[in-house]
């Protein structure tokens, strides 16, 4: 057969296994973007499949187009145009039902991978089925073979979309230190060093997402030979496909370590398992059976009497602004409702669509766009869209007054629903709108988006309004109803700190912590919570123990692409220890922290001399922010060069209520802090009788917390100050030697 594969070229995706199985049997031609190895045809972005056709090669008219999804987004235009049968195969890469089940309207057959079929029935695909992923032959490797990794995590790692990912992973490692097992944790691998590892593994870890179900994990780890590890109640789930304790095993989170601590012991059972689990896979799990079953679905469809689809114009320029709109492309959203306006004007939907592009486009008029999408049709997606765009703004009373009008509109369901809404800063919307495309129940799933961004927005406003106790009561109010969301509890933690509630932040903080391990900004913002002067030896453990923590978590995310190799976590997080350690009188293992830290970033000179036994921590300053300052007004310095002057002028005539933000830019505040005792010293000043300074640097969680307190930047002669004041939306303030 002559198929004509679409997709956007990404290494290690379903679809480049698809085109490899399909070349052995079928000729075949790619069309599509390409994040690598070009396609047969390359494409932009939402190319029109007539203009794909005439540049086919001489001879070759396609019998099937065949569009599998993938994380390089290729949205092809005109499918209804196609006289050979059309196949969408939705992977679940990266978007979401509500988007993709609407896009793929315009194909015959919809292959359905990790995701429900019903979802896609409701939205218009008339023939739909599910398609799992499958296992390559290549990987296939000897059971009884030599494995020296006793567990392996591989795979796509973000604990913004995935915190119980993030939370097991985290687990994971602890374990290992605990009982000295040998692990592996990694991303971004090759498919040929993925199946080395996969094939060293004895035990490999599965962990799926909201409304996943078999993934190419789990059946990448049983062709090569491992125990299958994975999470039990996934939806459509592996119990669909394998019998748990006999070609894998389904573990609950209660009781994790454990369950996986048995099967490194009884590694016969454990064999038995993985053998079993191994022949299911070839017997009824590889490329080409999945292949068989695309085909015979369309060999299904094309017996039946044949109708393409049909819909309105506006309903598929809808469909492909919203896809494009979630993907990213914005430019290519706002050409493609630029259509639709000159077709449909009085669509109920333009307006709203029209504004949330324009607004992501960064359009200053998209004030007025919103104000017409309410004014034609009181969607609810509208006023939260319109709200959050009003919080970016800075109009914090508007947004407030947009925001509170959603409780009347939860209390009437049958208003309209639309495709798309503002992206937000928090990733708890797009979590509560995937809840709403997957609920059995939807207008209850409506009314939880509906007021769960309600109390997110009113935190926010309250947040920025300077209204704490109000803050802290709508996040106290919105972690009750998301308990299980990290984002929630970081952002309570963080404005009980700013209160001074320590027992609640702390509270706070950990919970955030617990449920996504990789949480930096809650590591840090606890570190520093609990590292006080004259905190007693059980606390200062704790910070000890927490930093190093940090640095070891910090390692992973390294491996995982969370983190850059060259992130200051690293370096901060041994300085941390290592002032913990001093604290309670370790000072070997204060210097090998120290000295560790060198190693990870040599150009810190305070640091240096302390591993060097050439300077003790002085006591005015510590590593990082200190927030605890009574000041109710921060003025911030960029002090990548040129502070001396604001310092001198603040010393000599400090402001009332006012602290100093010596920012050090990428360095580490402690350099900095070494600089200004330097200086202090050559001018016999004791650090105990300055005003409030404080230091901070660029390292996660520490530079945003501070600055969420400044109210100015100070303009000492360096272009930095500027850019810092730009990128805060603060008034910049010049000062000069002479003073204030």
């Amino acid at each position: 057969m002559k198929i004509l594969l679409a997709y956007g070229y990404a290494q290690e995706s379903v679809a480049t296994y698809f085109e490899a199985s399909l070349r052995s049997g079928h000729e075949v031609v790619t069309c599509g973007p390409s994040a690598g190895r070009p396609q047969g045809i390359p494409c932009g972005s939402t190319m029109h499949v007539q203009d794909i056709l005439v540049r086919l090669p001489a001879g070759f008219e396609p019998e099937l187009f065949f569009w599998i999804e993938s994380h390089t987004p290729f949205l092809p235009r005109g499918v209804e145009t196609l006289d050979c049968p059309t196949v969408a195969y939705e992977t679940a890469a990266l978007w979401n039902h509500f988007w993709a089940a609407r896009y793929v309207r315009d194909y015959d057959v919809v292959a359905v991978n990790r995701r429900r079929p019903d979802v896609y029935r409701a939205a218009g695909n008339q023939h739909v089925f599910s398609l799992p992923n499958a296992a390559a032959d290549w990987m296939v490797a000897d059971v009884f073979g030599d494995r020296t990794i006793d567990v392996a995590f591989l795979g796509t790692f973000n604990p913004t979309l995935y915190p119980y990912r993030a939370r097991l992973v985290g687990r994971l490692r602890t374990l290992a230190q605990n009982r000295g097992l040998k692990v592996t944790i990694a991303n971004g691998l090759s498919p040929v060093q993925l199946a080395s590892v996969y094939q060293s593994a004895k035990i490999v870890l599965n962990v799926g997402t909201l409304g996943e179900g078999l993934n190419m994990r789990v059946l990448e780890a049983m062709a090569c030979g491992a125990l299958a590890f994975t999470e039990n109640g996934t939806s459509p789930g592996v119990s669909q496909f394998f019998e748990d304790r006999r070609h894998l095993v389904l573990f609950e989170e209660d009781g994790f370590e454990a369950q996986l601590l048995h099967y490194l012991r009884h590694e016969r059972e454990r064999i038995q398992i993985a053998a079993a689990g191994q022949a299911e896979v070839l017997t009824r799990h590889r490329y080409v059976d999945r292949i068989r079953k695309v085909l015979e679905e369309v060999s299904a469809f094309g017996q039946a009497p044949r109708t393409k689809p049909w819909r309105p114009r506006s309903e598929r320029l809808l469909d492909h602004a919203a896809a494009q709109y979630a993907r990213g492309l914005i430019s290519e959203a706002r050409e493609t409702l630029s259509k639709l306006a000159t077709i449909a004007s009085q669509n109920p939907e333009l307006p709203h669509a029209t504004a949330v592009v324009e607004a992501a486009a960064g359009q200053v008029d998209a004030d007025k766009l919103f104000g017409a999408a309410l004014a034609a049709t009181a969607s609810p997606v509208t006023t939260v869209s319109y709200a959050r765009w009003l919080i970016d703004v800075g109009r914090v009373d508007e947004a407030e007054k947009v925001a509170k009008s959603l409780l009347r509109q939860q209390r009437q369901p049958a208003l309209p629903w639309f495709r798309t809404y503002y992206i937000p800063r928090w990733d708890i919307t797009r979590e509560e709108w995937l809840r709403v495309g997957l609920a059995d129940h939807p207008d209850e799933a409506r009314a939880a988006f509906l007021e769960t961004q309600r109390l997110a927005m009113l935190a926010e406003v309250a947040r920025k309004k300077g209204d704490l106790p109000l803050a802290l009561q709508r996040l106290q109010a919105l972690s009750n109803l998301r308990p299980e969301n990290w984002e929630v509890w970081s952002e309570r933690g963080s404005v009980a700190y700013e209160l001074a509630v320590v027992d609640e932040a702390v509270a706070c903080f950990q919970r955030a912590i617990d449920l996504n391990p990789f949480n930096f900004a809650a590591r840090f913002a606890l570190v520093t919570l609990l590292d006080l002067d004259g905190a007693p030896e059980a606390q200062i453990r704790r910070v000890r123990d927490l930093a190093l923590d940090n640095y070891a978590l910090a390692q992973d995310a390294i491996a995982l692409h969370v983190l850059n190799e060259g992130s200051a976590i690293l370096h901060a997080s041994l300085n941390q220890a290592a002032r913990a350690h001093a604290l309670l009188g370790e000072p070997k293992e204060a210097l090998a922290c120290w000295r560790r830290s060198l190693e990870i970033q040599p150009d810190q000179s305070g640091i240096r001399a302390l591993a060097e036994g050439k300077s003790l921590l002085p006591s005015r300053f510590g590593p990082g922010p200190d927030l605890a300052t009574s000041a109710r007004t921060l003025w911030l310095v960029a002090a990548r060069s040129g502070w001396e002057p604001s310092l001198a002028a603040f010393i000599a005539s400090p402001p009332a209520d006012t602290a100093l933000v010596l920012h050090s830019g990428s360095r580490d505040a402690m350099d900095l802090e070494a600089e200004v005792a330097d200086w202090l010293a050559v001018r016999n000043m004791d650090p105990e009788t300055i005003p409030d300074v404080l230091l901070v640097d660029d390292s996660q969680a520490t530079f945003v917390a501070t600055c969420r307190y400044a109210t100015a930047v100070l303009d000492n002669g360096d272009d930095t100050a500027r850019s810092v004041a730009e990128a805060l939306g603060l008034p910049v303030r010049s000062v000069s030697s002479s003073g204030w």
